[in-house]
């Protein structure tokens, strides 16, 4: 008989420390979600400033050339403007150019958003 109790009384420590730590563990997690801060926009602007033609960009053009414009598997687009015209952007979106396809997905009107916004960059 008490050797029952000796193994009772142990079960219940352990689910009286399982207890304890489950919710130290839950508060540590809970903790986290209700986070005010804002996420790293790596555009350096926060979700309200971001431009449409930023959004863009973000839509088309980020996966190759960077959040940053610093280029990634395609070339980087910071000095972009000292290259090339608007126009001749458009035709590299249109045509394609080295290993970059064809964009001609993207809405003409689009198109034209993306080269002025681009053309800045110098």
């Amino acid at each position: 008989m008490k050797r029952i109790l000796q193994a009772y009384n142990k079960g219940k420590q352990k689910r009286k420390y399982f207890l304890i730590w489950g919710s130290v563990w839950s508060m540590m997690i809970l903790s986290g979600c209700g986070s005010n801060s804002l996420p790293e926009n790596n555009l350096d602007a926060t979700v309200d400033q971001v431009s449409a033609e930023e959004k863009l960009y973000q839509n088309y053009c980020l996966n190759c050339h960077g959040d940053k414009l610093e280029g990634e598997y395609g070339p980087s687009l910071r000095r972009i403007g000292q290259k090339y015209t608007a126009e001749e952007i458009i035709n590299i979106m249109e045509k394609g150019i080295g290993k970059m396809p064809a964009q001609n997905y993207i809405p003409k009107s689009e198109q034209q958003q993306l080269a002025k916004w681009l053309v800045k960059r110098k």
